[in-house]
């Protein structure tokens, strides 16, 4: 096919290119946008300083974009967040965003969109602002694909609810296009955990003392291992060089003030967010192992393995552990995006409807 050209717009760490280069499609981004300096400087790092950095969306002059061929957006989800105070479009700056990528896809009309946001957005206002985005992107020419997809139903150990949008100006292109199908995970959280991690990432004493409420809460031994101790398992390092040596036993979980501990069952990572994890355990996946027999946070390169960097294919320069949680929390899952990607351009074999049209 031939080389796409992309405007990656709310672009993070890049998440939209680091898809379409997992999908192995050929592209060149003529612009990326995101306000936030941490984001910018890996992005210039890993993706290189010749491509055209637009900061602030609102300042982008629709007249000095070159034509391209494919818009990629994650637009701000915190007014849409159950998480959040939910004002949505009336949130003074970052509900109104998603606008401008409405402003700037009807000037430039590119033949593709793929936008993201978070679950809440369908039940946001009794899901008005659904249909209003929906309207919206019909009103300027676009015929939409949408579906809630989760990170672990795609082959990232992770849950990960997200809204993904298809948006299509050519109905030859919008009637090819089918969303991938469910998977099943090959790969669980253990897998992508490192050997040793820094005595940084264990938790404090007031920390475990909340960890250790919770467990009384739910009649859970703090120092008792499972019952499954024994059983083989394999991390990261194991895993891709297909050793099946046996590794002690991890635990998944994560704490919420409100509700206490929650310890997962089904060997998923609880949904990664934008969220300082040296301050503020509530939310954060946390994992206990029983050979060192110590709780910790997940360090910034496991959270990243969790957002579908499987090879470490990304470089963190000199970034604090704090804004690489943030960019982790806030970015796409660029295994879960390749594979959309592959669907909107390499066409698919796949006899079942897309979920929803629009």
């Amino acid at each position: 096919m031939k080389e796409l050209k992309v405007l990656e717009l709310f672009s993070g760490y890049g998440g939209a290119t680091y898809g379409l280069t997992k999908a192995n499609i050929p592209h060149k981004v003529i612009g990326y946008s995101d306000i936030e300096k941490c984001a910018n400087y890996i992005y210039e790092l890993n993706h290189g300083k010749e491509v055209l950095q637009l900061n602030d969306i609102t300042k982008v002059n629709v007249n000095d974009l070159e034509d391209f061929d494919l818009l990629t957006g994650g637009f701000p989800c915190q007014s849409f967040s159950l998480a959040g105070k939910r004002e949505g479009f009336k949130a003074e700056r970052k509900g109104q965003l998603f606008f401008e990528i409405i402003r700037i896809a009807e000037k430039k009309r590119p033949r593709y969109m793929l936008l993201e946001n978070v679950q809440g957005l369908l039940s946001h206002d009794n899901g008005k602002t659904m249909q209003v985005i929906l309207q919206e992107l019909k009103e300027i020419g676009y015929i939409i694909k949408w579906k809630l997809m989760f990170s672990k139903d795609l082959g990232t150990p992770q849950n990960r609810p997200r809204v993904w949008f298809a948006c299509f100006r050519d109905k030859v292109d919008s009637d090819k296009f089918m969303f991938p199908e469910k998977e099943k995970l090959s790969i669980t959280v253990k897998d992508l955990l490192d050997d040793e991690v820094d005595d940084k990432y264990y938790l404090n004493e007031n920390q475990l003392k909340k960890i250790e409420e919770g467990l009384k809460k739910e009649n859970y031994s703090f120092y008792s291992p499972p019952e499954d101790l024994n059983k083989p398992i394999k991390t990261l390092k194991a895993h891709m060089g297909n050793d099946n040596s046996d590794v002690p036993y991890f635990q998944v979980a994560d704490y919420r003030y409100d509700e206490g501990l929650r310890i997962r069952k089904d060997e998923v990572c609880p949904t990664l967010k934008a969220r300082n994890r040296e301050k503020d355990l509530s939310g954060s996946p946390i994992i206990y192992n029983t050979h060192s027999n110590y709780w910790r946070r997940l360090t910034p390169t496991e959270c990243f393995r969790l957002q579908g960097f499987f090879k470490d294919e990304i470089n963190f320069g000199n970034l604090s552990d704090s804004k690489l949680y943030f960019l982790a929390g806030n970015g796409w899952d660029i295994n879960v995006a390749s594979k959309i990607f592959i669907q909107m351009f390499k066409g698919n074999q796949n006899k079942q409807k897309s979920l929803f049209n629009y």
